[in-house]
C-alpha cells in the first residue's frame, strides 16, 4: 500500500508508467488498485479521469471520506466496474470527533478496551472495514473470473495478491 499525499502524485504515476508497472504486476500476478480520495474540485475529477485513461489496466475504485467534503458527484468518480462501488468513511459527530483529536488517542486501544460497550466508534469503524471487506472480495472474485477465463488448473491454484494505492 503507498499513501500519496498531492506533492508526489504526478511524479509517483509518471515513474509508475514509465517503469512498466502495470505490466510487470500482472506477469506477477498482482492487481494494482487505485482508492482514489474524491472532492468536489473540478481539477479532482479530472486528475481521476486522466489517471483512468492512463493506467487502464489498474482497477479505480472511488473513497468518499464525508469528514474531508460533504458531497460528491458520483458521476465524476465511476469505480473500473460497477462490481467496485464507490467507498463511503462516514463522518463522525462533534462530540466523537472531540474523543479521537485528543493527544494520544489510539484506535486500537480504545476499541481494545471497549469502555461501556460498542459506541459511535465502534460503529464507525465496522462500517468501513465492512466496504473494505467488500472490496476485498469482489476483487477476489475477480481475480477468480479472471483464472477461469484463462483455463488451466494452475492458474486456479495461484491466488494473486493485490497492491492498492491511495492517492488524494
Amino acid at each position: 500500500m503507498i499513501d500519496l499525499g498531492y506533492g508526489l502524485f504526478d511524479q509517483f504515476f509518471k515513474v509508475m508508467a514509465e517503469i512498466g508497472f502495470e505490466e510487470e504486476a500482472r506477469q506477477r500476478s498482482i492487481q494494482p488498485t487505485v482508492l482514489f480520495i474524491t472532492d468536489p474540485a473540478p481539477i479532482t475529477a479530472q486528475t481521476y479521469a486522466e489517471l483512468r485513461g492512463r493506467l487502464q489496466q489498474t482497477i479505480f475504485v472511488p473513497v468518499h471520506n464525508e469528514a474531508a467534503s460533504f458531497m460528491v458527484i458520483a458521476r465524476d468518480f465511476l469505480p473500473s466496474s460497477p462490481k467496485y462501488e464507490m467507498i463511503r468513511i462516514p463522518r463522525l459527530s462533534a462530540i466523537v470527533r472531540g474523543v479521537i483529536d485528543r493527544p494520544g488517542f489510539s484506535f486500537s486501544s480504545y476499541i481494545s478496551q471497549q469502555p461501556g460497550g460498542p459506541t459511535e466508534v465502534h460503529s464507525w469503524i465496522n462500517q468501513i472495514f465492512a466496504e473494505f471487506r467488500e472490496l476485498e472480495l469482489q476483487l477476489l472474485i475477480g481475480e477468480l473470473e479472471s483464472s477461469l477465463r484463462g483455463g488451466g488448473k494452475e492458474q486456479l491454484r495461484q491466488i494473486p495478491k493485490q497492491s492498492k494505492i491511495v492517492s488524494p
